[in-house]
């Protein structure tokens, strides 16, 4: 079990930096040290977090009025993860060519 936690970057950073970031994280608890289950949480009024934590189809372990908590699976991870790489990717790649335009 881990908790992979929050998350702060830069206004500045690439659209996607969050969620790579976060990936990445989840990669090294599951792949690198074997962990399963991913525990987390996220204020209700977070919409837009709150909507990319459920699309891994978390188990929801609890509420209170201000936070829903969650049971992450590594299994549903890995079948949504490389959607969101791709999606990702595109997303900065079209960003960089327009910074060099």
């Amino acid at each position: 079990k881990f908790v992979s936690g929050s998350w702060l970057f830069s206004p500045d950073s690439p659209t996607g930096a969050s969620i790579l970031g976060g990936i990445i994280c989840k990669e090294i608890a599951y792949e690198e040290l074997g962990l399963e289950r991913d525990f987390g949480d996220t204020r209700k009024n977070n919409k837009r977090v709150l909507r990319y934590n459920m699309s891994y189809e978390p188990e929801i372990i609890g509420e209170d009025e201000t936070t829903v908590y969650f049971l992450f699976s590594k299994e549903k991870f890995n079948k949504i993860k490389l959607g969101y790489i791709e999606q990702c990717t595109k997303i900065m790649q079209q960003e960089m060519l327009h910074k060099t335009m």
